[in-house]
């Protein structure tokens, strides 16, 4: 039997903090929404994060490290879940930011 709910997207509804103070990363993100069950990928922007499910509504993720080297299509600075190849509509939320400055502001400044 195919479980359902891992043919669903992961929605994502709010997050915190809005961004880290440097661009060192490393805060703890408590990521909330529904469908976190069977997560597999959480990101900011282009950079992977490390991530605990704690909840089927909670995830706690790890802040990247913004480094200037890690970019992709999705350069945005959204969080994003993923669960299989379904990734989470992040557009109504704010974009995470490094130091008050979004992935794409840090690009064109450096």
């Amino acid at each position: 039997m195919v479980d359902a709910d891992m043919n669903n997207a992961a929605v994502v509804t709010a997050f915190s903090p809005a961004g880290s103070s440097s661009t060192a990363g490393g805060e703890t993100v408590v990521i909330t929404g529904t469908g976190f069950t069977g997560v597999n990928g959480v990101g900011f922007g282009s950079y992977g994060a490390q991530f605990t499910v704690v909840s089927d509504t909670e995830i706690h993720a790890t802040a990247p490290t913004w480094d200037g080297t890690s970019r992709g299509a999705n350069s945005d600075s959204k969080i994003s879940v993923w669960k299989g190849s379904l990734g989470s509509d992040g557009s109504q939320l704010a974009a995470w930011t490094w130091g008050g400055q979004t992935e794409t502001e840090l690009d064109a400044a450096h």
